[in-house]
């Protein structure tokens, strides 16, 4: 197949992603999802394995992300698609969960809190602000 036929077909690959919306969904754990299983010499890892969604999924599913587990009895790893966040696990340490913002107080809290003006870098007003609402 010449060069310019795998571009076109790469490129309708890519068009038919982009009329559909889809995104990689993002994924935790094993960084790689195959191995060429070579223990001595050139170990290959690769993130073969993949999960996509619509930006419309993800409005109604926000913490959804892809697990992968670990690389154990053959080449592949697999993928275990989640479309809720595991408590026990959270990533993102300054995150309040949705549900937590139906409770009145919380999202009152929040509200006030994100609506504060404070001077600096933005960095700077977010740590402060997070600071404010710890308290």
């Amino acid at each position: 197949m010449s060069t310019k036929k795998k571009q076109r077909k790469y490129l309708g690959f890519l068009k038919v992603f982009q009329i559909l919306d889809l995104v990689d969904v993002p994924f935790s754990s094993p960084k790689y999802t195959w191995t060429n299983n070579r223990t001595d010499s050139d170990p290959i890892f690769e993130r073969l394995d993949r999960a996509y969604a619509t930006s419309s999924w993800f409005l109604d599913y926000p913490d959804t992300n892809v697990l992968h587990q670990p690389i154990l009895l053959s080449d592949h790893a697999s993928i275990i698609l989640l479309d809720t966040v595991d408590f026990g696990y959270v990533k993102r340490p300054y995150r309040v969960e949705n549900r937590r913002l139906s409770v009145l107080e919380v999202r009152a809290i929040v509200l006030d809190v994100v609506s504060l003006f404070v001077p600096g870098l933005p960095m700077f007003s977010l740590y402060r602000n997070l600071s404010i609402a710890r308290e």
